[in-house]
């Protein structure tokens, strides 16, 4: 597997990540999410911006049928198509009590300007395609301080 990071937290854990960038556009919206509140009770708590999160996750999905990307080949991605209310049930008791939901937010709190990047590049393609992602850009606005 090419592209592995390792980090070490402030409280001194250790992450291991690896690049996935059929993911990582397709997260990025929930990444963003994450941003506003940079802690995962408080991101959980937000329903609002959970359901936000969900609705940038399926317009990253079309992005990224548009850029010739079949998600049906990653079914990880299939969550984004729950009704909301069971989506924000099973993120809420995924990121509660799922060991690599948990690593993903030690990487989210520790990667902000990766987030950024992502981001950066999604909306970039986007807009080289003509696709408007108005959810992508609402959540995107908890990373523009981000440098």
């Amino acid at each position: 597997m090419n592209d592995l990071r390792l980090s070490r937290l402030p409280g001194g854990a250790v992450v291991l990540t690896a690049a996935m960038p059929h993911l990582r556009s397709v997260s990025v919206g929930f990444w963003a999410g994450y941003a506003k509140h940079q802690e995962m009770k408080a991101y959980l708590a937000d329903r609002a911006l959970l359901v936000e999160g969900q609705r940038a996750a399926k317009e990253a999905i079309e992005l990224c049928k548009l850029r010739g990307v079949d998600p049906k080949k990653y079914p990880e991605a299939g969550s984004f198509n729950l009704p909301t209310w069971l989506f924000v049930i099973v993120m809420r008791w995924l990121y509660t009590h799922n060991e690599s939901m948990q690593r993903f937010t030690a990487h989210a709190a520790d990667s902000l300007k990766e987030a950024k990047a992502n981001y950066d590049a999604v909306m970039k393609s986007a807009s080289e395609l003509k696709f408007d992602m108005p959810h992508m850009r609402a959540v995107g606005e908890y990373l523009r301080d981000v440098s």
